[in-house]
């Protein structure tokens, strides 16, 4: 078996390998890994496994480097979304070639703070590959959406406030419609920069979403805006598609706006547009740990769905380093929050 990295990837190939896997996403294209590669402060990476001639394994993975409370000190993380994939004969051969990437990705270049795989997909029958290296399982709690039950399935399943929510978003005098330029891209990050400095949480650069737009076109990506009736954008969410899904990567509202239910509206505008796309499900994106407070999960399991614990591996390689900048984290986030 041969090991095949990024500088002799086949865009082509690994691209029908992941539209064939049944865990396929977007997260594991060619596409993303171009967008990647136009973010600062983002570093994309690739490997693949063949066996005969034929792909039979691939993982997409990234590094982030994050500033920390000490001037001129950054930490760096390694993220894998909804991979590895692998095909084999039998459940040994797919647990071989599991760890044969995740141990490529674990070493590959400069050693990251800690690894995280973050699960699109039920991979707990793959568990022995990512504990035999060094890996551990954290619960991750997400809501899965059959879009093929189209709009009167998806408002049944909603609990009675989550429908009169969406009623009455639909009987304002918002609209929703996809961002036209790369200046509405900068005007809903504007917003969402906002929210999570408010909320002292890292947030990528602008460049992250102005290449989402640029690389990704409408085929894969929708930025959805909410406006009110002079036409500013008061609210937002970005939403990826590939492999048959959509899935919800970021979103935010003005606080002033959030009676006008932007927020109900672009969810449901999402279940909408994934609708007319023929895609099958919808992913709302991670609804955090199940022994969390949480108050995203409150907003989004207001929609009913498929509520699943797909989890998350994790490896640390630099635990003391990982304290201290856990610890750091913690201290900015309280600073944030005092009252002004």
């Amino acid at each position: 078996m041969e090991l095949i990295e990024r500088v002799d990837i086949d865009e082509k190939e690994v691209r029908r390998f992941v539209e064939s896997n049944p865990g396929g996403n977007l997260f594991q294209m060619p596409e993303f890994l171009k967008v990647l590669d136009r973010t600062k402060d983002y570093e994309g990476n690739w490997a693949g496994l063949r066996e005969s001639g034929e792909l039979v394994g691939s993982v997409l993975f990234y590094d982030i480097k994050d500033k920390t409370p000490v001037p001129g000190f950054s930490v760096t993380r390694r993220i894998v979304m909804g991979g590895p994939l692998v095909k084999g004969e039998n459940q040994q051969e797919v647990e071989e070639r599991i760890k044969e990437l995740l141990d490529h990705v674990v070493n590959a270049g400069k050693k990251p703070l800690f690894v995280e795989v973050r699960n699109l997909s039920d991979l707990s029958s793959d568990a022995k590959a990512f504990e035999s290296c060094g890996f551990e399982f954290e619960d991750h709690l997400n809501f899965l959406f059959d879009i093929t039950e189209g709009e009167e399935g998806l408002m049944r399943q909603m609990t009675s406030s989550g429908r009169r929510m969406v009623k009455k978003s639909l009987s304002g005098n918002l609209r929703v419609s996809s961002a036209k330029d790369i200046s509405e891209v900068d005007s809903f990050y504007q917003i969402l920069h906002g929210s999570y400095e408010a909320k002292g949480i890292p947030i990528a650069d602008i460049s992250l979403f102005r290449a989402c737009f640029d690389v990704l076109g409408d085929s894969h990506c929708k930025f959805l805006l909410a406006k009110d009736q002079s036409d500013n954008i008061i609210a937002g969410r970005l939403e990826l598609i590939g492999a048959g899904s959509m899935y919800d990567w970021y979103a935010a509202a003005l606080p002033e706006a959030l009676s006008l239910r932007p927020n109900e509206l672009l969810v449901w505008s999402a279940f909408q547009e994934a609708i007319r796309t023929g895609l099958a499900r919808f992913d709302f994106g991670g609804a955090g740990r199940p022994d969390e407070k949480y108050g995203v999960r409150e907003f989004k399991e207001k929609f009913g769905g498929e509520r699943v614990n797909f989890g998350r591996y994790i490896l640390i390689t630099k635990r003391l380093t990982m304290q201290l900048a856990s610890k750091g984290y913690e201290l900015k986030k309280k600073m944030r929050s005092r009252p002004s």
